[in-house]
């Protein structure tokens, strides 16, 4: 870090465009478009690990901490459409999932 900010800002910054050093250092070896498309963002393939491990983590946790917050059957049956194809569920099974995580670890909702 102490590298970094040493640095002269100039090898930073180009104008208004960032990262002055790695498009100095990758020219030529990265394309152009790479360099000039606009930011995208990180996708986590959540839909995927529903339909592998992660699905058969979230059953468990669901047959131990599911009660008054949540119905196990609704969400056994939002798992098992997910892992058909029939919906994306994949965002609300994560949800539930980081929920139960929190439930068991000894934590309590708030009344």
């Amino acid at each position: 870090m102490e590298l970094a900010f040493s640095l002269p800002p100039a090898w930073h910054r180009d104008g208004l465009r960032g990262k002055a050093m790695l498009r100095r250092a990758f020219r030529g070896l990265v394309p152009d478009f790479v360099w000039n498309r606009p930011k995208q963002g990180f996708a986590v393939p959540v839909n995927a690990w529903f339909r592998g491990k992660l699905g058969q983590t979230l059953e468990e946790l669901t047959a131990l901490h599911c009660g008054a917050y949540l119905d196990p059957q609704a969400v056994r049956q939002m798992l098992s459409q997910h892992r058909d194809g029939a919906r994306d569920h994949g965002y609300r099974l994560w949800n539930i999932y980081v929920y139960l995580l929190w439930r068991s670890s000894g934590s309590r909702p708030l009344s």
